[in-house]
């Protein structure tokens, strides 16, 4: 009897990590599985599809390729706006614009633009107030050069940022209100907007690589800040003066 039970018990055993294999693999598939399109409040031309709003239950948000045998092209303005349920998005190729204020206020805590080929703007107050802690994963590379006014004003980025290369211009406000720790600029930079990283309390540091030598600056881009006295001199040495560094 004592075999038996221990058979049975050890058959049981396996059943159970057998099937929670499969589970995984099913979650970790569903991952990249699109919402049903029921999920979706969305517009339709004759030849795309713009998404305007959510209606649906899962707190990840995959955005389908198409809808109705259509492309979806665009997120559109206000879409995902003070939607505090979503804190996963993700997007593929074929998206090519999100819209002013997309995900204002959201509970947004991570999206995965920054393999999307496809994306040629984006707009002011996209993600600002969110939930995003970083932005490496939240920025597409290539065709987007500014980051627009607004883009992560107060949201909960809160470590070293690096700006993507090819970026050429910081919006106003851009980052401003955040928690970051230090700025990485790129090579690329020519301007950085009003009160850019205005109010960031914990910013201490900005590397800005040798080559660059001029940068326009708007008013009061680093007031508010903890910056070095380092970071202070290769700022004003590229023209910072005014800008909240003296």
């Amino acid at each position: 009897m004592k075999n038996t039970s221990r058979k049975a018990f050890l058959f049981l055993i396996l059943a159970v990590i057998i099937a929670g294999g499969a589970f995984a693999q099913r979650t970790a598939g569903a991952r990249y599985e699109p919402n049903p399109v029921s999920d979706f409040k969305f517009t339709a031309s004759s030849s795309s599809v713009t998404i305007t709003g959510y209606q649906g239950t899962d707190k990840r948000v995959v955005i389908p390729t198409e809808i109705g045998g259509k492309p979806v092209t665009a997120i559109g303005a206000n879409a995902f706006k003070d939607n505090t349920l979503i804190t996963e998005f993700m997007i593929f190729d074929g998206i090519t614009s999100i819209g002013n204020n997309a995900f204002l206020n959201s509970s947004l805590r991570w999206i995965n633009i920054n393999e999307c080929t496809t994306i040629g703007s984006i707009g002011t107050g996209a993600f600002q107030g969110t939930d995003l802690q970083d932005m490496i994963s939240s920025w597409p590379t290539g065709k987007v050069k500014k980051i627009p006014n607004n883009a992560f004003r107060s949201s909960d980025l809160n470590k070293a940022l690096v700006i993507p290369d090819g970026i050429t211009e910081i919006g106003d406000y851009a980052f401003a209100g955040t928690q970051i720790t230090s700025v990485t600029l790129p090579g690329s930079v020519t301007r950085i907007g009003a009160n850019a990283f205005r109010d960031c309390t914990q910013l201490t540091s900005v590397n800005i690589p040798s080559r660059v030598t001029k940068i326009t600056f708007g008013n009061s881009a680093f007031s508010g800040t903890a910056l070095n006295a380092a970071s202070k001199r290769a700022l004003t040495d590229r023209g910072a003066t005014g800008s909240g560094v003296n």
